[in-house]
C-alpha cells in the first residue's frame, strides 16, 4: 500500500521574474529623471535589461548565498587580512566597473546626473528606491 500525501493546490505564489528590463519598467523612475532633467535614459535602459537577466539573477542568488569569507590568520597565526569572494560577487564587480556605476556622476557631465548618481546602484541592487536627497532641488 503506497501512502501519498494529498494537500492544496497553492496558487498564492509566483515565479520570481527573470529577463526583463529593472529600468523599462519602472515608470516612476522614467517620470523622476525626465523631470531633473537627466539623458541617462538610455544607459539605464541597457543596464536595467543585464540586470534583470537569468544570468545576472543566477549570479545575485549565489552572492546571496555564498558571503565573503575573511581569512584573518594563516596557517601559523601570522596575520594576512584576505577577504575570499565567490566568483559570482566578481562577476557584478565586473559589470558595475564595466558601466562605471560606481562614478557615473564624474563621468556623465549632463545636468541630471546628479539624479542618476543614486538610481545605477539601485538599478543594480534590483529593488530600488530613490531617496529625496538624491535629486538637486528645483
Amino acid at each position: 500500500m503506497i501512502n501519498t500525501w494529498m494537500t492544496h493546490q497553492i496558487s498564492n505564489q509566483f515565479d520570481e521574474k527573470q529577463d526583463y528590463n529593472l529600468f523599462a519598467t519602472d515608470q516612476v523612475l522614467q517620470e523622476i529623471l525626465t523631470r531633473y532633467g537627466s539623458q541617462d535614459q538610455t544607459v539605464l535602459t541597457e543596464l536595467g535589461q543585464v540586470a534583470g537577466s537569468a544570468e545576472y539573477y543566477s549570479y545575485a542568488d549565489q552572492a546571496n548565498r555564498h558571503t565573503p569569507i575573511l581569512h584573518a590568520f594563516d596557517e601559523r597565526g601570522r596575520r594576512k587580512d584576505y577577504i575570499e569572494f565567490h566568483p559570482a560577487w566578481h562577476q557584478w564587480m565586473a559589470f558595475n566597473r564595466q558601466h562605471a556605476v560606481h562614478a557615473h556622476p564624474i563621468f556623465s557631465h549632463n545636468s541630471g546626473s546628479r539624479c542618476s548618481k543614486g538610481i545605477l546602484p539601485r538599478v543594480m541592487a534590483v529593488g530600488h528606491r530613490l531617496p529625496h536627497s538624491t535629486c538637486p532641488e528645483r
